[in-house]
């Protein structure tokens, strides 16, 4: 059961802020794990009165992706023209329906880079992102993407732990026995 925010509270934390959030950046590749974070960016930005920047990055650009002069490259064209864009506006009205100041937004690229460089171009004051809890091989050979923002961000960014990922042992860094690590592929967005 959620329960409803003290509003006055909401308004003595806005009065006493010292560092005013007005836009919140909540990076997207449309996974379980990155919808963890949906929440968290949503109750600051109510809290902050802040604009919600939701953001999808796209790794290759249709134009260059599609071959055209086929009958298929035909096909995932026109369905092209509202692909991400169309995602993204229904994963939002999906998720945040009530949320009002939400911008939609979706770039090209490598992944960091276009989250830190929206960030740089919006005037961004917080980046709320989700891990995908990737360790050993997985995270060597694939990186992570919220690593790298958190290292190249020039703003402070809250990363969030997805509930269902079970905790590290602390004491030897490794899993929990029994519990597979999941699989989950890089923003190939």
């Amino acid at each position: 059961m959620r329960l409803a925010p003290d509003w006055s509270k909401v308004q003595q934390l806005r009065r006493d802020a010292i560092y005013v959030i007005r836009n919140i950046l909540l990076p997207t590749d449309f996974s379980e794990c990155s919808t963890a974070a949906f929440e968290h960016a949503s109750t600051f930005a109510v809290m902050y009165n802040a604009h919600l920047h939701v953001l999808h990055v796209v790794r290759d650009h249709p134009l260059v992706t599609m071959d055209s002069s086929t009958p298929e490259g035909e096909k995932n064209k026109s369905s092209n023209l509202h692909g991400p864009e169309g995602e993204l506006r229904k994963l939002v009205q999906r998720i945040l329906p009530h949320q009002s100041k939400v911008i939609e937004a979706v770039r090209y690229g490598q992944a960091y880079k276009e989250i830190v460089n929206y960030a740089r171009s919006e005037d961004i004051d917080l980046i709320v992102i989700a891990t995908h809890g990737r360790t050993g091989l997985t995270h060597m050979v694939m990186g992570s993407v919220a690593e790298r923002i958190v290292r190249f961000s020039p703003v402070p960014v809250l990363t969030i732990k997805p509930p269902k990922l079970p905790d590290a042992d602390v004491s030897n860094g490794e899993r929990r026995p029994g519990v597979a690590e999941e699989t989950i592929h890089e923003y190939t967005v």
